[in-house]
């Protein structure tokens, strides 16, 4: 009975939680239960509560590049910028920013794409000087030295292909 039952058991878990079988789910359980992480954990809530304009975002769990991906589809031709951050930060089916600070910068962004690139016939899916201007600096240091990093130029979901195709255009800049 007891291993009809551990089988059971076996098929919600796998059904749940894909491949974090058995010992990876325990082992996750046991970090998640460490009280490092605990306090960690209450960190992170305690700062997203301070600032809830800070994380929102329409784009669900579905990363950036797949945002930009699909609207590339539906576009055939590579989205700007704007355009995945309006997808991203509008009220789905409208022209609704989901908060002021999302529109702030959406507007100081374009205003200032706009001055810089007044006399030319195109500007560039990114300019990462004007969106630093536009959104604010990075913090703790994020973002150093990375003028040579596009976010448009990347396609992956994965952080480690990601780091990858970064960790290549900063070799291929040497």
């Amino acid at each position: 009975m007891r291993e009809k039952m551990q089988k059971k058991s076996l098929r919600v878990q796998t059904r749940l939680f894909g491949l974090l079988l058995g010992n990876y789910w325990e082992t996750l359980c046991n970090i998640w239960a460490a009280e490092r992480w605990q306090q960690t954990s209450t960190i992170m809530k305690v700062n997203r509560a301070a600032n809830p304009e800070a994380n929102m975002h329409t784009g669900g769990s579905v990363s950036f590049a797949t945002h930009q991906s699909r609207l590339e589809k539906e576009l055939k031709r590579p989205p700007t910028f704007s355009e995945v951050f309006d997808r991203t930060h509008k009220k789905k089916g409208t022209d609704i920013y989901i908060s002021d600070r999302a529109r702030e910068v959406a507007e100081s962004y374009s205003q200032q794409m706009t001055e810089k690139y007044a006399g030319e016939d195109e500007q560039p899916p990114l300019d990462l000087e004007v969106w630093v201007a536009a959104s604010g600096a990075p913090k703790k240091g994020q973002g150093d030295d990375c003028d040579f990093w596009k976010l448009t130029e990347f396609n992956s979901d994965s952080r480690f292909e990601l780091d990858a195709q970064t960790y290549n255009k900063q070799m291929s800049l040497v």
